[in-house]
């Protein structure tokens, strides 16, 4: 397994570091999320405390994982590969909002971790968006 870190979020939003991420460490915080997304929160910031987290491998290079009812997850990442300087400056697809679910997650998040950028963007590049 390629280094990862793992993060999550407080109640402000605001990204909480939780250090580096192995497989075992990563299917709990999964499993839990998976969990906790069939329940009812108070309010939105409360549900995403308890049903996201994210990886990254740079403060560039990262996933945002969202767990929502009904099996339905959310992979959020901004775009970094571009094919050049133009592309990159005038593009309007700006970022990933990839729609799972329980099932393709874990597969989603091995290819995140095992693959480099340009692969794994090139994966998902039907899920670009602005």
């Amino acid at each position: 397994m390629m280094n990862v870190n793992l993060y999550r979020f407080n109640t402000e939003l605001k990204i909480v570091e939780l250090g580096s991420c192995d497989t075992r460490k990563l299917n709990e915080i999964l499993q839990e999320s998976i969990v906790n997304s069939n329940q009812i929160y108070e309010s939105g910031e409360e549900a995403i405390v308890k049903t996201s987290f994210g990886l990254s491998k740079t403060a560039e290079d990262f996933i945002e994982i969202h767990c929502q009812r009904n099996s339905e997850i959310s992979v959020y990442s901004d775009r970094l590969v571009f094919d050049s300087v133009f592309k990159k400056i005038f593009s309007t697809k700006i970022h990933f909002n990839i729609k799972t679910n329980t099932e393709n997650i874990r597969n989603l998040i091995h290819q995140y971790i095992n693959s480099n950028r340009e692969f794994f963007e090139s994966e998902y590049n039907q899920f670009l968006c602005r």
